[in-house]
């Protein structure tokens, strides 16, 4: 039995994905829980998704929609926080399906272990219908030890970057929005919420159906989104600096890095861009052969990567000279 019955503000962001819309918002208004505050957030839609989210409101009051000009997903989040009424929060893609449990067992499990955030397991749902499962243990830890499982290979990272397979305390919030403009906003602030809970669990009940579709952002590989996710990890090394989490920061300042690295190679980048990616490779590969807490082998792979460093900065000088001949 539930101990009580709080308001849970369920925010979903929308942009064009009529074809997926409906089954999706079915999931939702067929939840087990109704004490449901459900925003739907039409970020511009121009395919017919703004109807449908009004039709479904005409239907259910417990659904607010919201109709805005197109600023991507981000944007769209932070309007959904903003008109949330709800004690706790969740968020639910608009492609993806959730199981006619995904709020009462996460919320029963955040009443009986007292915990601030619950995380449930999730499948990926690709283009046959194939399932491949993500969540498979159960831990009860606090939001500084959990992201280890970040950067910890015998675990898959990706169910702990992502921020719509949890339910959430509203006060976690406080204090943080997404990036507005930019890509991969979930892995740019996971970090920060999961410092301020207290206590997290982690269940492997598969709740939650991710959706693996053509055109969405994580099947989109672009120039920005190669830069928006290095200044992700270069955020996120920074807070941990600033926290004082060392072993966190040696471990995220490898991934910034070799993000950076990548940037440093992707010839779609201009010039200048990868000069200045360089350049700070150079000032990190220092840093990280001097960092006394990497293993041997991590410190070989730097170093190794030091003749990669050297070959592509002599590409770009070749490059920049060609240029001003030019």
């Amino acid at each position: 039995m539930l101990q009580k019955k709080p308001l849970v503000s369920i925010i979903m962001p929308i942009y064009n994905v009529s074809d997926y819309l409906k089954r999706s918002l079915d999931s939702i208004v067929e939840q087990d829980y109704e004490n449901l505050d459900i925003i739907l957030v039409d970020d511009g839609s121009t395919d017919g998704s703004g109807d449908i989210c009004d039709a479904y409101r005409k239907k259910d009051s417990r659904i607010l929609t919201l109709h805005k000009e197109n600023g991507g997903q981000a944007s769209a989040r932070n309007v959904g926080l903003q008109y949330s009424r709800g004690e706790l929060i969740a968020f639910i893609d608009s492609d993806d399906v959730v199981s006619p449990e995904y709020i009462s067992r996460m919320l029963r499990v955040m009443q009986e272990k007292q915990c601030d955030i619950v995380q449930c397991g999730y499948a990926r749902v690709l283009a046959n219908d194939e399932q491949v499962l993500l969540g498979n243990f159960s831990l009860v830890t606090d939001g500084v030890r959990i992201q280890r499982y970040l950067y910890d290979k015998r675990y898959n990272p990706e169910p702990y970057d992502v921020l719509w397979n949890k339910l959430y305390k509203r006060e976690l919030w406080e204090g943080i929005r997404f990036p507005d403009g930019r890509i991969h906003e979930d892995y740019a602030i996971a970090y920060r919420v999961f410092y301020k809970a207290e206590r997290i669990a982690v269940i492997p009940d598969i709740l939650y159906y991710y959706t693996i579709r053509e055109g969405s952002t994580m099947r989109t590989r672009t120039v920005k989104s190669l830069l928006d996710w290095r200044q992700a990890e270069k955020e996120r090394w920074q807070f941990y600096r600033r926290e004082g989490l060392h072993r966190l920061a040696g471990l995220s300042m490898k991934s910034y890095y070799y993000q950076t690295l990548h940037c440093v190679g992707c010839n779609k980048l201009e010039i200048s861009v990868r000069d200045s990616c360089m350049c700070e490779c150079q000032k990190l590969f220092k840093k990280m052969l001097l960092y006394s807490n990497y293993s041997l082998k991590t410190r070989l792979g730097i170093f190794l990567t030091g003749i990669k460093i050297g070959a592509i900065g002599m590409r770009l000088l070749f490059l920049k000279n060609r240029r001003k001949l030019k």
